[in-house]
């Protein structure tokens, strides 16, 4: 088994030096029959086509004008899957074609050759030449022009996504998320339930136990066979004041007094 891998393993072609720079384009179009694409009349073929030494220059001399021109930016992009073609166009442009065609399908050179700046055009000696110029420098380096770049490709990303929708593909977390929600949403709820159920149980308990309370300390009378003991209600607590001879008896408000004892009127045997 561990030889059949082994084997299996070094019979794998190996994967192709990316190509990220002019340098490596030009080294590719010569040892691996590469073919470069161009539109024509941009600025990229411009400055190929009029330099007069280096890299661009080599570059130009490598390309054919009759068969290696394409009419539009989206047909070079689209070329580019069809075999060794490596395509020059700007970068935003890349990003945008890329993007609709699948960005995971293309390798996007980390070189940045020949920088460009937009701009207004206006009449020489205008008033508004100043005016513009420092409008565009502050929208740069506020970073609009990256975030409408950012905006764009999201766009451009939905509306993929939207002409995808009837197409079979791999369900990824994305897909999940909804029935994620639906359990983290359960498990909430069930917390909240197994919280109010021990609030409950244990409200009860202190109930049961202020009820049973009076009951277990009032066991015995509160009166005695040879005197009378108060007794006094105060919500829940009882108490037995000290004991008197002829103590009240308190209740809601009520005070009943022992009345003295007054002997009765007994008729009178006056005597000899």
């Amino acid at each position: 088994m561990y030889a059949g891998t082994l084997t299996a393993e070094l019979a794998r072609p190996a994967h192709e030096a990316p190509i990220n720079s002019l340098v490596d384009l030009l080294r590719a179009i010569h040892t691996r029959g590469y073919k470069m694409g161009l539109v024509e009349g941009t600025s990229v073929e411009g400055i190929l086509k009029e330099a007069e030494s280096g890299i661009y220059w080599k570059l130009w001399d490598t390309f054919n004008t009759q068969t290696d021109y394409v009419n539009r930016s989206r047909a070079g992009v689209s070329k580019v899957l069809t075999g060794p073609y490596a395509f020059l166009i700007a970068q935003l442009s890349s990003e945008m074609l890329t993007e609709r065609l699948g960005r995971q399908r293309f390798h996007m050179g980390r070189e940045h050759f020949y920088p460009q700046s937009y701009g207004i055009a206006c009449t020489t000696g205008s008033p508004l030449t100043a005016v513009l110029e420092r409008i565009l420098r502050r929208m740069a380096a506020a970073g609009l022009v990256q975030k409408w770049t950012k905006d764009e490709k999201v766009k451009v990303e939905v509306s993929r996504g939207n002409d995808e929708k009837g197409t079979i593909g791999a369900i990824t977390i994305k897909h999940l998320q909804a029935a994620y929600f639906f359990l983290l949403l359960g498990y909430i709820l069930s917390v909240l339930a197994f919280l109010l159920e021990w609030l409950k149980h244990n409200w009860d308990l202190r109930l049961v136990s202020n009820r049973d309370t009076p009951l277990a300390a009032n066991h015995s009378s509160p009166f005695t066979t040879d005197h009378m003991v108060g007794y006094t209600t105060n919500n829940t607590t009882l108490h037995h004041p000290t004991q008197l001879t002829t103590p009240p008896y308190t209740t809601d408000n009520t005070t009943l007094h022992k009345l003295p004892h007054h002997p009765t009127n007994q008729p009178h045997h006056p005597t000899s």
